[in-house]
């Protein structure tokens, strides 16, 4: 039975390190160059301003796990060739689209450092591209089950103004991210598919990932004592034979709160999965599962704001 409990299973950032920050800066200046290569602003700022010191780090930790693994070039070259190219911007934006290029392109990479970090092995880098399907990752889940991932890293952060983001965070661009990255995903014979969603955000998607649990999971209702249960009827994508080959969708995101540089993860199981994903495989991770006719939160639930639109204990019909 999974607990219940309101804390944080978010691992640091610190304990996924294999190099010391002094050396993963040395990398990302060796690979990626220093301020003065980028014609971004943002990125500009950010690889030389010491308020962003420890995001510029982990991206060499990111860049020394794929060097690990034997995709750093790789990766370097489709970094550079999609981010260091010119930027329309003239000043810091956040929505500077050549900061969202490099994210993009790091992202499979983040994937990586985390999940091999957390007792999943490495198997291959774009195992699967062209033709009809797409996969950017292959792993082997503790146990050996083979995962393949699709990453995507959809939407863009937008300004605060009033207290309100404009212009960003939109929960379409990740709806449609996540249709795209099914698609990509076919049955690929015995293993399961698995798609990443890192969304380019200022608040974690994975601290509020209310968007995929009701696309995914469906609307749930709530009666007079509290009892709340997902009607039939208002079962989500997991629970038509359209999504039968994805067996879960995972959030996840390097979180720089202030001292606490951690990495979150929620992990939405498809119930009705012909290759099933097991909680455990994440053991750092809110993970939502399907236990009998009753939903489930493996280390409790990713409550930003309060509880999820699908809290512990919801049952599957009336």
């Amino acid at each position: 039975m999974a607990t219940t409990e309101r804390s944080s299973p978010s691992i640091t950032a610190a304990d996924l390190h294999r190099i010391s920050e002094a050396e993963a800066l040395a990398l990302v200046e060796r690979l990626l160059g220093d301020e003065s290569q980028w014609p971004s602003p943002l990125i500009k700022y950010r690889f030389k301003s010491e308020w962003q010191r420890d995001w510029k780090a982990e991206l060499g930790h990111w860049l020394h796990t794929a060097g690990t693994f034997g995709f750093q070039g790789q990766l370097v070259d489709r970094v550079l060739g999609r981010a260091r190219r010119g930027s329309r911007s003239t000043t810091v934006d956040p929505n500077d689209q050549r900061h969202l290029d490099l994210q993009s392109e790091m992202a499979p990479a983040m994937v990586v450092h985390y999940l091999t970090g957390t007792g999943w092995a490495y198997r291959q880098w774009e195992a699967v591209t062209g033709g009809n399907g797409d996969v950017d990752v292959e792993f082997a889940a503790p146990g050996g089950v083979v995962i393949n991932t699709q990453v995507k890293a959809p939407d863009q952060p937008g300004s605060r103004a009033g207290g309100r983001v404009v212009d960003g965070e939109y929960d379409d661009r990740v709806l449609t991210a996540l249709r795209k990255a099914a698609g990509q995903l076919l049955p690929f014979g015995e293993a399961t598919n698995v798609i990443v969603i890192c969304a380019r955000r200022g608040w974690p998607l994975s601290g509020e990932p209310e968007p995929l649990v009701g696309y995914l999971y469906g609307s749930t209702l709530c009666d007079r004592t509290g009892r709340v249960w997902l009607p039939h009827a208002e079962r989500g994508w997991f629970f038509t034979p359209w999504w039968r080959h994805i067996g879960a969708v995972v959030v996840l995101d390097y979180v720089r709160g202030v001292g606490n540089l951690t990495y979150g993860c929620v992990v939405l199981v498809n119930p009705m999965a012909d290759h099933g994903v097991t909680p455990g495989w994440f053991p750092h991770a809110h993970a939502c599962f399907l236990d009998g006719n009753v939903f489930r939160w493996q280390n409790g639930e990713p409550a930003g704001h309060g509880h999820t639109a699908l809290p512990e204990g919801t049952l599957l019909d009336a």
